[in-house]
């Protein structure tokens, strides 16, 4: 079931993320998504170009990968969920940093985000072998 849910997830960010970041790579104003310039004032970024870039390659690849991972049933998977986890948690710590709380979508990553991190710890922990009496 865990599995399943994860497959699910990392399939729709990284489809998301691939989609939203070429939108900001095409249209580095922004306003494709509702977002604006005026946000980024007083952060590395002078448009959306660079952060587009990032989710279409990192956070998206991320998530097909950890997908594909999880599909697999390959033994890495669970700590391959666990650091896109990680990854899309400081992802969302640093944009909320940068640009607060100004779009809907960041309500729901501020929860699925943390989820993926946790619902791989929880797998892992559940792959991990008993130990037996030392």
């Amino acid at each position: 079931m865990i599995r399943r849910l994860l497959i699910a997830l990392h399939l729709v960010i990284g489809v998301s993320a691939l989609g939203a970041g070429q939108a900001l790579t095409r249209d580095p104003s922004g306003r494709t998504l509702g977002f604006e310039v005026a946000w980024l004032r007083g952060s590395p970024f002078r448009d959306y170009r660079v952060p587009g870039l990032f989710l279409m390659l990192v956070i998206s690849g991320a998530n097909l990968k950890s997908a594909f991972a999880q599909w697999r049933r390959w033994r890495v998977a669970p700590l391959a969920s666990m650091a896109t986890g990680a990854l899309l948690v400081t992802w969302v710590a640093i944009q909320t940093a940068i640009i607060g709380l100004r779009h809907p979508s960041q309500g729901i990553w501020l929860v699925v985000f943390p989820l993926v991190a946790i619902l791989g710890l929880v797998e892992q922990t559940q792959r991990a072998p008993a130990r037996t009496g030392d």
